[in-house]
């Protein structure tokens, strides 16, 4: 007949076993908790308001310039996550003013942008222009070269998204910079959709609800 086993071990054998394995860096899973029946993230609401975050994001072009930092951004912090906006990903907010650029790099992360204020100016990836205006999005696959650069006459100002945490955790972080400052133009290599914008997609959404409307 098969039934759990049942050993009335005392106290201090069971103490002596447990200091063996401490000094040998082996931790009996049966003690310390087990399984959480459900997701306990350390992570807690936060709203983060516009009207703070862009006299901040203003005030930090007037401080550092994109010679002193790789990228001039604003990390979104989560109250109980050290530096992170959740367990899995970063939010920053950017900003490149006119005349600036944000020299090329890469890394293992991948990256989106969506893009708040500005009109025109632009990010490379992997040797493709991409101009930016409100409410587009554009992806930065990992290990995607990637620069950005504003030749308007205001600042542009996004959101950044990036796996970063993720990556970390996974102990699977690379970095790289390029061998100048920015990109050639039209040396695009492993190419993909990584723009998408917003006109485009208003119009799709459009379209979308038209046809939903006449479904009711």
């Amino acid at each position: 007949m098969l039934e759990l086993s049942d050993i009335q071990s005392s106290q201090e054998e069971l103490e002596a076993y447990y200091a063996q394995l401490q000094a040998q860096h082996v931790t009996p899973a049966w003690i310390g908790g087990g399984i959480s029946i459900e997701p306990q993230s350390e992570a807690v609401p936060y709203l983060w308001r516009w009207r703070d975050l862009r006299p901040q994001a203003m005030r930090a072009a007037e401080l550092v310039g994109t010679q002193q930092a790789e990228r001039r951004v604003l990390r979104l912090t989560n109250p109980k996550l050290p530096g992170i906006a959740s367990n899995t990903l970063v939010a920053n907010i950017q900003i490149v003013m006119p005349g600036e650029i944000a020299r090329a790099h890469r890394h293992s992360a991948a990256a989106l942008r969506l893009i708040i204020e500005g009109q025109g100016g632009y990010t490379v990836v992997n040797g493709e222009r991409v101009p930016m205006y409100p409410g587009d999005l554009v992806l930065t696959p990992n290990w995607s070269w990637h620069d950005h650069a504003n030749d308007t006459d205001a600042p542009m100002i996004w959101l950044d998204g990036l796996d970063t945490p993720l990556v970390r955790m996974l102990d699977a972080g690379f970095y790289e910079e390029y061998h100048q400052e920015r990109q050639d133009f039209g040396a695009t290599v492993n190419a993909s959709q990584w723009h998408y914008p917003f006109s485009e997609m208003r119009a799709a959404l459009q379209r979308l609800a038209a046809v939903s409307a006449g479904d009711t």
